[in-house]
């Protein structure tokens, strides 16, 4: 019976990919993981986890098994990455942009995306088999099978790289706007970009004693609204039954203030190059641009190049503009945070996911005014 129930225990965890405690004990585990370190430092490899968290492996689908009859052979795969490799894993998230009565976005295929000591490596298609954030590990392979489609455009972005390039790199795609009904993609715990906002939607707050409409949310023709909302305050979406808020529980003390900002992709805006935290290091020079509304940061010369329409109606689209940017969430942290001008730095190899707690922007976003 005993046999029964171990042999049971074994294919479940099997089954997850886990390794079997019951067939491959915790001594036997930290031997056979410490007997792989000196060939490993031969080879300029190290293991992914800490030695004395060696117990950790338990946790994550790194075992193979192999069934033949009445006997069970289990291979463990042991997360490694080469000694001093510097990796940052992004997934790339695509936020739609509002132009007048059509919604544009980046086509674009990478799923997650590896910054390897600036060698840019996505991963998609089959890959995905093997980088999964949401079991903690994440196997990059040396190389790549699938077509790269997107690659170039992720790698202007993440390196930097003038307007003009980003347009050949990044083919864009619109679609009229059939709905009212806003585009809300949560950035962080307090920060949401909402697209194509209704005409009375506010952000009402709660104070001791009352509850009041602190601010109305400005309907826009082009961009996108970036709203931070504190733990205290909640957005009201016209033709919306539930409020928008920061998830239960809030973390109270990071955001005590309203923020409402309209943001446009940086080649909608009149800048030649944009400049990401690796140029910086490289010696490059942050480049400024001052711009008194956003008409005045517009730039209308570009308007049709590299973009595809989806639509019924061809009228009046010579004066549709298009984003160009992508946003770059790392899938790993709880709050979801978004990349426009410097990266996040997470260092992984098939290995774990650390938190991310610096967000950045690798877009131009320009505040016009004060919204009411």
């Amino acid at each position: 019976m005993a046999e029964i129930i171990q042999y049971q225990d074994i294919l479940t965890h099997c089954r997850s990919h886990l390794i079997p405690l019951s067939a491959i004990g915790p001594d036997e585990l930290k031997s056979d993981v410490e007997k792989l370190l000196p060939d490993l430092q031969k080879n300029d490899f190290t293991l992914a986890i800490r030695p004395q968290d060696i117990l950790s492996m338990y946790n994550y689908p790194l075992a193979k098994c192999y069934i033949a009859g009445d006997e069970i052979t289990i291979h463990v795969k042991v997360p490694l990455h080469r000694e001093g490799a510097k990796l940052t894993l992004y997934e790339v998230i695509n936020l739609p942009y509002l132009y007048k009565d059509s919604v544009c976005t980046i086509n674009h295929s990478p799923t997650y995306v590896v910054d390897a000591d600036s060698y840019i490596t996505t991963i998609q298609g089959t890959q995905l088999n093997s980088c999964d954030p949401s079991s903690g590990i994440c196997y990059v392979s040396q190389f790549q099978s699938d077509p790269q489609i997107g690659k170039l455009c992720i790698e202007s972005i993440i390196r930097g790289s003038s307007v003009n390039e980003l347009k050949k790199a990044c083919p864009f795609t619109c679609f009229p706007r059939l709905s009212q009904q806003p585009y809300i993609t949560q950035l962080d715990f307090h920060t949401f970009m909402i697209t194509s906002v209704p005409k009375g939607s506010t952000i009402v707050c709660d104070s001791a004693n009352s509850t009041k409409i602190i601010r109305q949310l400005p309907e826009i023709e082009y961009g996108s609204l970036e709203v931070v909302i504190p733990c205290s305050c909640r957005l009201n979406i016209k033709g919306r039954s539930q409020p928008i808020s920061s998830p239960y529980p809030c973390p109270t003390g990071n955001v005590d203030k309203i923020s409402v900002v309209q943001t446009i992709p940086s080649t909608w805006a009149k800048i030649d190059v944009i400049v990401t935290d690796t140029m910086l290091r490289a010696g490059a020079k942050p480049i400024t641009n001052t711009f008194a509304n956003l008409s005045a940061a517009l730039n209308e010369s570009w308007v049709l190049e590299s973009t595809t329409f989806n639509v019924s109606e061809i009228a009046d689209l010579v004066h549709v503009k298009i984003p160009d940017i992508i946003h770059l969430l790392p899938s790993v942290s709880s709050a979801l945070l978004y990349i426009w001008n410097v990266p996040l730095t997470l260092a992984i190899l098939y290995l774990f996911w650390d938190r991310i707690k610096k967000a950045a922007r690798l877009a131009a976003s320009f505040t016009p005014k004060e919204w009411p």
